[in-house]
């Protein structure tokens, strides 16, 4: 989204089912509809957008068309809502290509309280968003350290050494996130690859009045 917004092109791809976002709100007067959802419009301004799957024979075609044949530039990866773990399948001829990576999937909490968390819903973010980040730097650091260099950059937040009220699992998994990351580089780094994260903060916008107001 930020290089989007700094004039990257940059290509959402999304699978045949669509991305979860389409599924929340807001949207206008409350109806909902994948194609209004003021959520997946505020993560995805300025992105161009493809839908693909990876696992026929076209969209293998297709991926090797949008990915440049001498440097690794979009990763690609299938969210799985039910907690599946992430899949490299399909991309395997691209990681000896691969000199650095960017980390940035993220499931968003359900709103209630840690009282109120169902496990499902608990393991769901979690999966997402540490399992996720663990499973991604331990594929693809086998094949930055064999050219002997790289860069490894997890999208982090505030809600990591912030709390935000009812967003317990959320912020759990991206204070997990940052010390994945601080493990990453302490381990990676003798092979000369390099591990940070990216701490956004908080916008103020319509979405996000409900983290900010005071209550009495």
């Amino acid at each position: 989204k930020f290089l989007a917004d700094f004039g990257a092109e940059v290509i959402k791809v999304e699978s045949p089912a669509g991305d979860w976002a389409r599924t929340r709100g807001p949207f206008p007067g409350d109806r909902p509809d994948p194609e209004a959802s003021a959520l997946f419009a505020n993560y995805n301004r300025n992105k161009l957008g493809v839908t693909l799957d990876i696992s026929t024979p076209e969209g293998r075609t297709l991926l090797d068309r949008l990915v440049d044949a001498q440097a690794w530039e979009h990763y690609v990866a299938e969210r799985y809502p039910d907690g599946k773990r992430f899949s490299l399948e399909g991309c395997e001829a691209l990681l000896p290509l691969m000199d650095a990576l960017v980390h940035g999937a993220a499931a968003a909490d359900p709103s209630g309280s840690v009282v109120e968390y169902s496990l499902a819903e608990w393991n769901r973010v979690i999966a997402v968003n540490l399992t996720g980040a663990f499973l991604t730097v331990k594929h693809a650091s086998s094949h930055l350290a064999r050219s002997g260099r790289g860069s490894i950059v997890a999208i982090s937040s505030i809600a990591a050494p912030l709390t935000h009220r009812y967003m317990t699992s959320y912020c759990v998994s991206k204070a997990g996130v940052e010390m994945l990351v601080r493990q990453a580089a302490d381990e990676l780094g003798v092979s000369g690859i390099r591990a940070n994260a990216v701490r956004p903060g908080l916008v103020p916008t319509d979405i996000s009045v409900g983290l900010t107001a005071n209550e009495a």
